[in-house]
């Protein structure tokens, strides 16, 4: 079951998790961990309408919504930009990447040519993204989890998954 809800992997709501931290629980294993690089990224419609010198200030941002108001990038967007509103928010991704390619504004992206790759005819803006603000990624399970078929089976295929996008994108390990 996919979901962007936090489940218990210690009270059985969930069998494996993706989060973007590594677990603190001692009963959770950290199977992998990955950091993707990320870009800012536009329809090329809106990326010709920009002026020759940008900044975070002069794009409209593309944002998260409601509860996910917190999600990154928000927070790092809004301690660049005083006063930070986006152009437009959703509590959905593929609404979100819509709007994006449809030329409402800018999103911050992974940059990756996986075959999962990002959806449309998105470029990359020349814009340099704050340190702070990265797609870490770590599978984690709970150890009574580890024999069992059905996890032992979706953990390799995510493994498997961490190892490609290292080898095309120079992703690197935590």
């Amino acid at each position: 079951m996919p979901s962007t809800q936090r489940l218990n992997l210690s009270l059985g709501e969930a069998d494996i998790a993706l989060r973007r931290y590594s677990a603190d629980d001692p009963d959770l294993i950290t199977v992998d961990e990955i950091v993707v690089p990320i870009g800012a990224y536009a329809s090329r419609d809106y990326a010709r309408r920009l002026p020759a010198k940008y900044g975070f200030r002069d794009l409209d941002w593309i944002a998260w919504a409601g509860e996910r108001e917190m999600t990154s990038p928000n927070p790092e967007l809004a301690a660049r930009i005083p006063d930070f509103r986006p152009a437009f928010t959703s509590d959905d991704y593929s609404v979100q990447v819509a709007a994006c390619q449809a030329g409402v504004g800018a999103m911050v992206l992974l940059k990756t040519s996986h075959r999962l790759k990002r959806p449309g005819e998105l470029v990359e803006l020349k814009l340099e993204l704050p340190a702070s603000l990265r797609a870490e990624l770590t599978i984690i399970r709970h150890k009574r989890m580890a024999d069992l078929p059905k996890v032992r089976i979706v953990v390799d295929l995510l493994k498997q998954e961490f190892t490609d996008l290292r080898k095309t994108q120079g992703a690197s390990k935590l």
